[in-house]
């Protein structure tokens, strides 16, 4: 029983995955089915990617609001370039760029400045926004030139290529935090600022690190999401930072900081993409969606100030 139970408690979430594949392959026969497997798989990717965002700097103990306007940016700037240059590796730099010099211009206000992360990313979430809408002057872009799309379309081996570049993010995230100084600093801060500055740790430069880090994913993104759809829209990424957060808090990412895992934050993206998937296979309206979508968010942070009072005894 008792080896059962830590099962339970390590890979607990994962069996939620399991059982919520399975009673949506009750629900509606078209989901188990390998064309639809695919598509959740590629229209997650960039979820996925916003939830490693959210994950780094979760463990660091702070987040980001403006993580859906900066990938919609992010996209904007990345079909710019290749319209320019029709280079793929140079539009997805100009992606990452874009999106890491966001990230890291709100670092610095939290970092020196001591202002809480909320407010920050919030300014920066609606000035990015309103970026977007006077980059593109309110329109959607449709020229996006001859290679962009293939990146977000094509397949190698049968497999979409953003599910193969999702799985090498996955692999260089997972080995940062569970295997470097630099992630063990993370949880380190997100524990006890105080502690781990008392041991040597230079707070401040670890969490502009994590921002930078955090734009990265954020930059991928906003590539992958745009290359996908093929086109330039003002308004993308609208919410999607609420939708990064609840997928890493349902894979077990703590807001208290200190506490989580890559994996997790994997698990938890696609389970928020199946819960969608299934939603829009069952001809749900999309503005029933939102509401559940604000419910899976509440539910996700809800569980995780339950579980942090549960281990403290309260």
């Amino acid at each position: 029983m008792a080896k059962l139970k830590s099962i339970v408690s390590h890979h607990g979430i994962k069996f939620v995955l399991l059982l919520l594949i399975i009673g949506c392959s009750i629900i509606n026969p078209n989901f188990f089915t390998l064309d639809n497997a695919i598509n959740v798989a590629r229209q997650t990717v960039p979820l996925a990617l916003i939830a490693f965002a959210e994950a780094i700097l979760l463990i660091n103990g702070r987040t980001d609001l403006a993580a859906g306007s900066t990938m919609c940016l992010a996209g904007l700037v990345a079909i710019s370039v290749s319209v320019a240059t029709e280079n793929t590796i140079l539009a997805m730099l100009a992606a990452c760029g874009v999106a890491m010099l966001c990230s890291c211009f709100s670092s610095i206000f939290v970092a020196f400045f001591g202002l809480h992360h909320y407010i920050v990313t919030l300014a920066m979430q609606m000035a990015i926004r309103g970026f977007c809408y006077v980059y593109t002057r309110g329109m959607i872009i449709t020229q996006t030139g001859e290679k962009f799309k293939n990146l977000g379309q094509n397949s190698w081996l049968g497999i979409p290529l953003p599910i193969i570049i999702l799985v090498i993010v996955f692999v260089a995230f997972e080995i940062l935090l569970a295997r470097t100084r630099l992630g063990r600093n993370f949880y380190a801060i997100g524990g006890n600022s105080e502690a781990a500055r008392a041991t040597g740790i230079d707070v401040k430069k670890h969490t502009i690190i994590a921002y930078a880090i955090s734009g990265i994913f954020i930059g991928i993104a906003g590539y992958l999401f745009a290359s996908r759809v093929n086109t330039g829209t003002p308004n993308a990424g609208v919410g999607w930072e609420g939708q990064g957060i609840a997928s890493a808090v349902v894979g077990g990412i703590s807001f208290a900081g200190g506490v989580g895992t890559a994996s997790g934050a994997l698990v938890g993206a696609f389970i928020m993409g199946i819960i969608g998937n299934i939603l829009n296979l069952e001809a749900v309206n999309s503005y029933i969606q939102q509401i559940v979508n604000a419910a899976l968010i509440l539910f996700a942070v809800t569980l995780d100030v339950v579980t942090k009072r549960k281990k403290l005894g309260r």
